[in-house]
């Protein structure tokens, strides 16, 4: 794929923190096709002869790092030709890469041989002065937030005319950790420009004197360069002097804090945020990082960041370190005890340190002074701004805001929008129409020192804008003088983009937009299925399903644009299933099983989420990977990706065996036991009845999968351990008096008092229940039932739409779907929301308005009208039952790697005429008979 004298490189000797590298090699051509391979890491932008090729590569381990190749002919001259690549090394793990060194490795061939490489004299390097460094990160799922100085910028440098002769020679990376190269997997993503449908609000705005922070983990889990979740102590204090008697507000942001003092007194955190008077002179304010106990705000700590805002309306605040005097505004006593939440122990690690406490008692100046566990945050982890700070807590002013042909923002056209100077700072609010993921990218005329803000958030309830918590998706950029245009190298996802302009005090002319827009970067699906019915309410909800799915379908199923753009593996089980009869697309879903089970080299079960620093795992999710294999199979036909996924199969379910069956024959492993986000019962360790039943459930279908492949002797002894787990789990699981199977049985013995519908589903799917059970745990699922804990998300409910299709009762299964989907629809959103709202439970609102696990529609819709599910591999023979209940009429398609089932019913009287088209080589079982190649007419009493 690649030849062996083709070298990774990179700038050695550089801070490995957030940087952003230029590199440009060059070779001469004269005729004949051209064709590029590159990889990097983390992420690159390619150009050849200053014009954009592509972005990548997709998310891989670096022992088997994914390459992509170009074909470049169409933008490759005779002559000297220039490949010109930026790469964004994070220098810290996220939730999309584990950390390792930058590199880029790239190899240029013409007619099979190769014209240029890296590791020849012909390429040079050089970091990228306009991103700043100092700036915080996104969130803890991402990398950081972009901040870029035009003045600062390597201006034209992708093009062939740029001098490089002040660059660097880089280094050949000696001991590279991309072990195995191998070929990118699936397509490109689409690169499509979406513009905004139209300016929401303009206003005049100004800011919080003061938005900063610094990073944490070089102080609270030092040496640390993953991102797996600790609990730990620490104080920060904040020094700082005002110039007279003042009323300060001081709020920290996106996190609050077990206490707050000001000059060693207690204070009210509403107090603060709304303003405390304060006397001119020196001032501490005091936080208390203790995240030890569950009184003290326990738990998984995954806070990259502290971010604090100060703002007052009259005199002015200098900050002055409380340990050494200095300007840089914060000290750190950290970490007293720090202890991480490994990925096979429970998440609630309780300790009491009696250091911390008494130093807590003095956070006085001369405490402080006197106290050397106290040191002063470098320069290097203080970010000065924090522009999500800057957006949400931007006071309105009653001014006009000065402006004109501002809806030209949101056209694709040579006119502009006019944004005039102002004493005060004017924000734009654009609305894109609904969620996109993408890259921004502008044209802009401005004066110099121009300071250009971007915040994105995702929904907005009435007047009240859901803010975008615990996510910097923001961006600033500052503009040299001219015309110039930006490419952000950073994915965002977003509805509404909040612009704001702030001038330099002088400034005369105004900032010219011609261009503003996100390139949607998705995955590149045709829509080859179809679902439309006499209801327009499903119709709507089917189709956004399918735009969700669009959108959290990157180089891996996402479980949400904004927030985190995280493969979780669990979601991309059911996300799957949904995609076959949506898209009839397999090759993302195939990528993501492939991927996940190379986690199994570090892990003894597949990990949540790949490939990530934080190594974690959610049973439930490893469970959901190995049915999903199955599935995949059933739903393809696609043995020999069976034959390579099967290993990886049959060892977590061995590695299941030896290592968490305990001596009553149950599964028991301390773990995130998560299913539901509703409160089940389901503590870190101890025996957790749902993950025992999906366990029985992937035992079954790994027998399966050993039974397709010729491997009878593994399918009975897998069937084996899944009859053994069945009898386990009635006879310890059950309330037999009630009919009812608990949530769990704590680590202490203590039997679980909780009952949950999301149980006796998955007690019903992996059929551990007496048949003359049946029609009680039916209506369990059917019904809310009184005293159960009520299922709270849609993807716990695509269980429920599976076992109400299972039950035979499709016409409860649509019903269901109308209703929870329903309420999404009618707020203005054209995505599904990660919460159900009509729900039972209580005081829990919706964080991701876009989140793929979500979809389910785009399934259970065709599934439960139609009645067409396989039942041998690939459709080679599937099944219609068709069921209209309240409908009139239906009409669809469901995709196959055969080619199309086409399905038209609709009522006639008292009958049920259906039109069906059954693909070459499959064949159609309805009501017994059994239908070949061909178009029929059918009609059913």
């Amino acid at each position: 794929m690649i030849s062996e004298k083709t070298h990774w490189i990179w700038l050695n000797n550089k801070p490995p923190k957030h940087l952003v590298v230029a590199a440009r090699g060059s070779f001469t051509h004269t005729a004949g096709n051209v064709s590029l391979t590159i990889g990097a890491d983390n992420r690159y932008q390619l150009y050849v002869n200053g014009a954009f090729v592509g972005h990548g590569p997709v998310r891989s381990f670096a022992s088997n790092t994914r390459l992509d190749t170009y074909d470049i002919t169409p933008y490759v001259r005779r002559g000297k030709n220039v490949v010109a690549v930026q790469v964004i090394s994070h220098g810290c793990s996220t939730f999309q890469s584990v950390m390792q060194r930058g590199g880029l490795i790239a190899e240029v061939k013409s007619k099979d041989k190769v014209i240029c490489r890296t590791g020849d004299k012909s390429w040079k390097m050089a970091v990228n002065p306009a991103y700043g460094t100092n700036v915080p990160r996104i969130s803890c799922q991402q990398g950081w937030t972009e901040v870029f100085d035009a003045r600062k910028d390597l201006v034209n440098w992708m093009n062939p005319e740029y001098n490089d002769s002040k660059w660097e020679k880089p280094d050949i990376v000696k001991d590279a950790p991309w072990t195995t190269l191998s070929e990118r997997d699936i397509p490109f993503l689409t690169y499509k420009p979406e513009y905004p449908l139209r300016v929401r609000s303009l206003r005049s705005v100004r800011p919080p004197k003061h938005a900063m922070g610094f990073d944490m983990q070089p102080y609270f889990l030092p040496g640390d360069t993953m991102d797996n979740p600790y609990v730990h102590d620490g104080i920060i204090a904040l020094g700082f002097e005002c110039s007279r008697n003042m009323v300060v507000k001081i709020a920290p942001i996106h996190y609050g804090y077990p206490a707050i003092k000001i000059d060693n007194e207690p204070a009210d955190f509403d107090t603060l945020r709304k303003g405390i008077k304060l006397s001119a002179g020196k001032h501490i304010a005091a936080f208390n990082c203790y995240k030890a106990r569950p009184e003290d705000n326990s738990g998984k700590w995954h806070e990259n960041g502290f971010n604090v805002m100060l703002d007052y309306d009259k005199g002015s605040l200098k900050f002055a370190n409380p340990v050494d005097g200095s300007d840089m505004p914060f000290a750190v006593a950290a970490p007293y005890h720090s202890e991480e939440i490994p990925a096979d122990s429970t998440w609630a690690v309780t300790f009491d340190d009696k250091e911390f406490f008494e130093d807590w008692a003095d956070v006085s100046a001369e405490g402080i002074k006197a106290n050397s566990r106290f040191k002063a945050v470098e320069y290097k982890d203080f970010y000065p701004e924090n522009v999500y700070t800057d957006s949400t807590e931007a006071e309105e002013l009653v001014l006009e805001a000065k402006t004109a042909d501002i809806e030209s923002l949101c056209t694709a056209s040579e006119d502009v929008a006019l944004i005039y100077p102002s004493k005060h700072d004017t924000e734009v609010t654009l609305d894109f129409g609904q969620i996109r993921s993408g890259f921004l990218e502008f044209d802009i005329c401005a004066p110099e020192g121009v300071v250009f803000d971007f915040y994105a958030y995702e929904f907005i309830s009435g007047d009240t804008i859901r803010n975008s918590f615990a996510a910097n998706d923001t961006f600033r950029y500052t503009t040299r003088k001219g015309w110039q245009r930006h490419r952000s190298p950073i994915r965002r996802g977003m509805r509404y983009g909040v612009l704001t302009f702030r001038f330099p005090k002088g400034a005369k002319d105004p900032v010219k937009v011609k261009m503003f827009r996100v390139n949607e970067s998705l995955f590149p699906y045709t829509q080859k299925g179809k679902f439309l019915c006499s209801d327009y309410v499903l119709n709507e909800i089917h189709r956004m399903s399918l735009n969700t799915i669009r959108l959290c379908s990157e180089d891996t199923y996402v479980d949400c644009p904004t927030y985190e753009q995280t493969f979780w593996v669990g979601d991309s089980d059911t996300e799957s299933l949904f995609t076959y009869y949506a898209f009839g697309e397999y090759r993302l879903s195939r990528r993501c099983f492939r991927l996940a089970a190379e986690s199994l080299k570090r892990s003894p079960m597949v990990e949540s989420q790949v490939p990530s620093g934080w190594v974690n795992i959610i049973p439930a999710w490893s469970l959901m990977w190995s049915i999903g294999c199955y599935e995949y199979y059933l739903y393809t036909g696609d043995k020999d990706f069976l034959e390579e996924i099967y290993p990886a199969v049959k060892l977590q379910c061995d590695n299941i065996d030896k290592l968490y069956i305990n001596k009553d024959g149950l599964f028991d492993i301390a773990a995130w036991n998560l299913f539901d986000w509703a409160p089940m019962d389901t503590p870190d360790s101890g025996v957790v009845t749902h993950q025992n039943m999906l366990l029985i459930m992937a035992l079954r279908k790994a027998a399966e999968c050993a039974r397709f492949l010729g491997k009878d002797d593994d399918g009975a002894e897998l069937d084996k351990r899944a009859e053994e787990l069945k009898k386990a789990v009635n006879k310890h699981l059950k309330n037999n008096r009630r009919k009812v199977y608990i949530d769990s049985i704590h680590s202490d013995g203590v039997r679980s008092k909780v009952v949950s519908r999301q149980v006796q589903t998955l007690a019903y799917l992996s059929d551990v229940i007496r048949p003359s059970e049946k029609s009680v745990f039916e209506r369990y699922i059917e019904n809310r039932e009184k005293g159960f804990v009520d299922i709270c998300t849609p993807f716990a409910m695509t269980f429920v739409i599976q076992a109400l299709l299972m039950a035979g009762k499709p016409e409860a299964a649509v019903k269901i779907t109308r209703e929870s989907w329903k309420i999404m629809t009618d707020m203005d959103t054209s995505t599904c929301w990660e919460l159900l709202m009509n729900s039972n439970i209580t005081n829990i609102e919706s964080r991701s308005f876009c989140h793929a696990w979500s979809a389910t529609p785009a399934y259970s819709l065709p599934a439960a009208v139609f009645g067409i599910v396989p039942i041998e591999p690939g459709f080679a023979k599937f099944e219609v039952k068709p069921c209209l209940e309240t409908l009139d009429w239906a009409k669809g398609i469901v995709p196959t790697p055969h080619g199309e089932i086409v399905i038209n019913a609709k009522k006639e009287d008292d009958k049920l005429c259906v039109e069906l088209t059954v693909p070459k080589d499959t064949c159609a079982v309805i009501e017994g008979s059994e239908l070949y190649e061909g178009v029929y007419d059918i009609t059913l009493e």
